[in-house]
């Protein structure tokens, strides 16, 4: 699982903060709860924990720090000028050692993004986008389409049209 958060500086003024990544693990069973580590320069920051066989990590690179917070988090710091945009990626991967789950979440964060984010963006335009003149309202209607639109699962040997699911669980699509 991996994600970037962008920020754009839209002031007319250089403009400071903190970018913040929390991570929540409560394993059944053996394990252990997230904790923040260093990385170093090439990887930054990173939380690592426990559950099971698998040891999951979440990293935040670029220099990136542990942060005080409620939760186990990491922290970034950026400065922007007028206009100026940062791209912050993150990544989550677990495999069954610490070493192996780094080197999945390296191999993420290096890919090149613009071809997915390009994907996604295709298969957004194709939602109506609808406004209301109220931020609610416009937010109901924009995730009800996803949801509607997550409730269709592709042609199957049995079914050779989408069809409807009820639910979008682990044990019904």
């Amino acid at each position: 699982l991996a994600g970037c958060v962008t920020l754009r500086n839209r002031s007319g003024g250089r403009l400071a903060g903190e970018c913040w990544i929390g991570g929540i693990l409560h394993p059944s069973g053996e394990g252990s709860a997230f904790r923040a580590e260093a990385g170093g320069r090439a990887m930054g920051a990173f939380l690592v924990g426990r559950a099971g066989n698998l040891t999951p990590v979440v990293c935040l690179p670029g220099g990136g720090s542990g942060g005080r917070a409620t939760y186990p988090a990491l922290k970034t710091a950026f400065e922007l000028e007028p206009g100026g945009v940062r791209a912050v990626r993150w990544a989550y991967c677990g495999r069954a050692t610490m070493e192996e789950s780094l080197a999945q979440a390296r191999g993420v964060l290096d890919a090149p993004w613009e071809a997915s984010i390009a994907r996604v963006e295709l298969a957004a335009s194709a939602l109506v986008d609808i406004e209301t003149g109220r931020p609610d309202w416009d937010a109901v209607l924009a995730f009800s389409q996803v949801c509607a639109m997550q409730s269709l699962t592709g042609a199957t040997p049995h079914l050779p049209h989408p069809s409807p699911v009820i639910g979008r669980t682990p044990d019904r699509g």
